[in-house]
């Protein structure tokens, strides 16, 4: 505290979030928050070396750049927690977007309804917007167990099925960005927290529900505690295991766009959908794994394994999964851990399957 604010750029690397240290806000570039703060610790120093006149030219500047587009959408569920908006939001029709909320202007519970009635479920921001608006979203889900009579409460698990609706949206309209990646940084982040909290593998579970009508954010929100519960029952957390699993979780079926298609484990589930499905069709669901692992490269600071785990996702014990048609003893590790807790919040979305965890693997050994 005894250095001139401004001379010397500091940056706090720490558990801690900066609303805990509010002493601090004048004489810190920020706060890189534990445990996936690199990505945090790299904006901050490129903010920090942007102020002493040194311009960022890298790879991952550049893909943000071209990935811009008009407007990105928010889904109206998640702004009604921000109340005042940082930004302009639109509503988009068939002319084009309108001015909805203007910045300064408040989101309230009331107000979200009556926009939900109208048929507006989400509100519209302006890519030069977005990153306020997900600096703001990712505050409020960090913020949520405060309780405030000015807040919508949400429980953990609602929060980051909120964040992975949040980053899915984004992630069709820019393709990556350093948004969407703080997102998933977020998700995880809570998730951790959420595992923390109930060391016990049943117990944890047993809290796992998919909802109806918003299948593929609960579920990869319930993929990604069951993988670290896991992780943790199993004690591999070295290596950041649980960080890992979980980022998979949250991306592994970035590129599947409805409830339905994203229910099916194998080609016969597929196959097997209302409707008609062309040759076509196959092929490019078969495709979602290697595509997803392919586009999670370019995020730069994305762990490594977690493209191996999302490519391997639908292989089989018996060689007959996709895309290389392993084997049991070919799938590496996490991609068979990952395997199993994706097995395990399939069998626990059927309501007939609320037992123990031994009557999981009974069933599993049988067939």
């Amino acid at each position: 505290k005894g250095l001139t604010p401004g001379l010397v750029p500091v940056i706090v690397c720490s558990t801690d979030s900066k609303n805990e240290h509010p002493e601090l806000a004048d004489c810190v570039e920020g706060f890189a928050q534990k445990p996936f703060f690199q990505m945090a610790l790299t904006e901050l120093v490129w903010q920090a070396l942007g102020r002493l006149g040194i311009a960022r030219k890298d790879k991952q500047t550049e893909l943000a750049s071209k990935s811009l587009r008009v407007h990105v959408p928010i889904r109206v569920s998640t702004l009604v927690r921000l109340r005042q908006m940082s930004v302009a939001t639109y509503s988009r029709s068939a002319t084009g977007f309108q001015l909805e909320i203007d910045m300064g202007q408040t989101l309230d519970e009331k107000a979200a309804v009556e926009l939900i009635e109208r048929g507006v479920s989400h509100l519209w921001v302006r890519d030069a917007d977005f990153p306020l608006i997900i600096e703001a979203v990712v505050n409020a889900a960090k913020d949520n167990t405060k309780s405030s009579e000015n807040k919508v409460q949400l429980t953990p698990m609602e929060t980051v099925e909120q964040l992975q609706d949040t980053m899915r949206d984004a992630y069709r309209v820019l393709g990556y960005s350093p948004e969407v990646e703080k997102l998933a940084a977020a998700s995880v982040s809570l998730t951790l927290n959420i595992v923390a909290q109930v060391p016990d593998l049943w117990r944890l579970v047993q809290n796992v529900q998919i909802k109806k009508g918003s299948y593929q954010s609960s579920h990869c929100a319930a993929l990604s505690v069951v993988c670290c519960g896991l992780v943790q029952a199993l004690g591999w957390d070295r290596d950041q295991n649980a960080i890992k699993l979980s980022l998979a979780a949250f991306l592994h079926d970035v590129f599947i766009e409805t409830d339905e298609v994203a229910r099916c484990r194998t080609e016969a589930d597929f196959l097997n959908l209302p409707g008609t499905t062309t040759q076509a069709d196959l092929e490019k669901w078969i495709s979602h794994p290697a595509r997803a692992a392919e586009m999670i490269r370019v995020f730069p600071q994305m762990p490594p394994d977690v493209d191996q785990i999302i490519l391997h996702h639908h292989e089989m014990p018996d060689g007959t999964g996709f895309p290389g048609r392993l084997t049991a003893s070919r799938i590496p590790p996490l991609a068979c851990m990952f395997i199993v807790a994706e097995d395990l919040v399939a069998y626990l979305d059927r309501a007939e399957n609320k037992g123990s965890l031994n009557e999981f693997i009974k069933k599993r050994k049988k067939s």
